[in-house]
């Protein structure tokens, strides 16, 4: 009786060996990205830390902007009022509560009298500066002066609420003054980025002008 003879399994041709020089290629390439990610890390910090501070630079400026467009807003309703810059400085404190009042430099409330919104010369301008270190709980207005603040005119003619013009007279042409109020205020950079210059801190200043309210347009008020 025949039998059928089984064939012999064929052996799996062998893995061809690696060229010689793979190994030496694997590195070659590896050494070529850590080059190329050396150079660009300086690149990626400083425009990562960049991004940072204009974020900062630009809520600071927002912050400043609020400011004086709340104080502005007051400054025009309250008007003649002997408080009223008690008032215009006190909104301006609370718009910039979350911010460091130490950097607040000055704050100028001027009669805007040019169709720029600028005062011309001689100017009239009340120019307060705050007091450092902020002083404790005190009166809100003493005097008609603000509480934690002075008033640092020197030669300056100041703009007291006695002097803005709030009558409106359409026959003569007489119109209310336009009552202009500058916030400056320190923002500090978290890196000197001249070496040798002093480029730390910049001073961000933010001007709102509005016409002061007509007297005659004032609710009349309820005995």
């Amino acid at each position: 009786m025949l039998h059928e003879r089984t064939p012999a399994p064929v052996p799996a041709p062998a893995a061809p060996a690696p060229a010689p020089d793979a190994p030496k290629r694997r590195d070659k390439t590896r050494g070529q990205s850590l080059v190329e990610f050396t150079l660009l890390l300086p690149l990626i910090l400083v425009l990562a830390i960049g991004i940072l501070e204009f974020g900062m630079l630009f809520k600071d400026h927002m912050g400043v902007h609020y400011a004086s467009r709340s104080g502005v807003r007051v400054g025009v309703e309250a008007s003649k009022l002997p408080e009223a810059d008690c008032d215009i400085l006190r909104t301006i404190s609370t718009t910039l509560s979350t911010m460091d009042f130490d950097r607040i430099v000055r704050v100028d409330i001027y009669q805007a009298n040019t169709s720029d919104g600028t005062c011309s010369t001689p100017c009239l301008a009340s120019i307060y500066v705050p007091i450092q270190p902020r002083p404790g709980p005190g009166p809100d207005c003493n005097a008609n002066t603000p509480h934690g603040w002075y008033l640092s005119n020197g030669a300056q003619a100041p703009y007291p609420p006695t002097l803005r013009a709030n009558h409106e007279n359409r026959l003569t042409g007489e119109v209310p003054d336009s009552l202009g109020i500058t916030v400056h205020y320190t923002h500090n950079f978290f890196f000197n980025y001249v070496p040798g210059a002093d480029t730390t801190s910049v001073i961000i200043q933010d001007s709102t002008v509005m016409q002061i309210e007509p007297e005659q347009f004032r609710p009349i008020p309820t005995p």
